[in-house]
């Protein structure tokens, strides 16, 4: 948590709910979260289930989430198994069938659950990359936005590999027009750069600040230079940055004004330092887990 409130970024951060944390996870939204105007506050990795002590976690962390007006993010009909353990009717016996839950992956969910879905306001997130990694199937896309909902993209942590935008917003255009067989299918490519930016706002209820760049919003904002081999020949400038762009043509960040990366560098970061730390914890947790 000190690390992202030290990298300036602006981020929603999902405490994995249990019913023994509680204290903990108010008196973390309260010291560090709600001080921090760039901070958001979730409770996540709760497993909707009718499983009798998994529906009692479920119930306490959905009571958590209103007493301190935060979202609850589950992992939702991600996998065929799933539907054994009828998490829609867990979700729904919970309350949180609302706008208050966010719903990743949701790939499994059928045409009547689409409509319920759409009806109650629930937002989804798609995790493409992470979907075909682990062989999870695909989400039916076309199928949500023709019911309205809000769906952004996400990576779904390190099942998407690469951690980068630009791939998953490839992938999400790839999959649908591979399944359909249809180039034309939703999403265009247009509305792929909708859901990496404004969708994931919309998701999160911060379209009012961030998302666009519009007079009144908060100036997070990303340069890319285009000048560059994986660019040329320009020719559409919407279609290059979906299909062509890579996160080393990310020039310049800025959140909430403030520089974070300026000329391809990241501002105030010992990238060299960071590494080795990443790979002295890597070696301490593979020498853990052979003794």
């Amino acid at each position: 948590m000190q690390a992202l409130l030290d990298s300036g970024l602006r981020f929603a951060f999902a405490y994995r709910g249990r019913i023994e944390c509680v204290e903990d996870m108010r008196a973390l939204k309260r010291e560090m979260i709600d001080p921090n105007p760039r901070a958001s506050f979730q409770i996540g990795g709760v497993r909707p289930t009718m499983a009798e002590e998994g529906l009692h976690t479920l119930h306490g962390m959905a009571a958590l989430a209103r007493e301190i007006h935060v979202k609850l993010h589950v992992h939702l009909l991600e996998a065929e198994h799933d539907r054994q353990e009828e998490p829609l009717r867990a979700l729904d016996l919970a309350g949180v069938l609302a706008p208050m839950l966010i719903g990743a992956h949701a790939v499994h969910v059928t045409e009547d659950e689409i409509v319920l879905l759409a009806r109650r306001g629930v937002r989804l997130v798609h995790c493409p990359l992470s979907n075909m990694r682990l062989a999870s199937g695909i989400m039916r896309l076309g199928a949500l936005h023709a019911q309205g909902m809000r769906v952004g993209l996400g990576l779904d942590g390190g099942a998407n590999d690469t951690s980068a935008m630009c791939n998953t917003m490839r992938a999400a255009v790839g999959l649908q027009r591979a399944v359909t067989r249809n180039p034309a299918v939703y999403p265009t490519v247009a509305a792929a750069l909708h859901l990496a930016t404004v969708g994931g706002a919309e998701v999160l209820d911060m379209a009012d600040q961030i998302g666009s760049l519009a007079p009144g919003k908060q100036a997070d904002v990303i340069v890319l230079n285009p000048q560059t081999l994986n660019f040329a020949p320009r020719f559409d400038d919407v279609s290059q940055v979906v299909f062509n762009a890579q996160p080393g043509n990310v020039e310049w960040v800025f959140v909430d004004g403030r520089v974070l990366k300026e000329r391809g560098k990241l501002v105030g970061v010992d990238t060299e330092a960071v590494i080795a730390d990443a790979n002295r914890v890597v070696r301490r947790v593979r020498t853990a887990l052979l003794c």
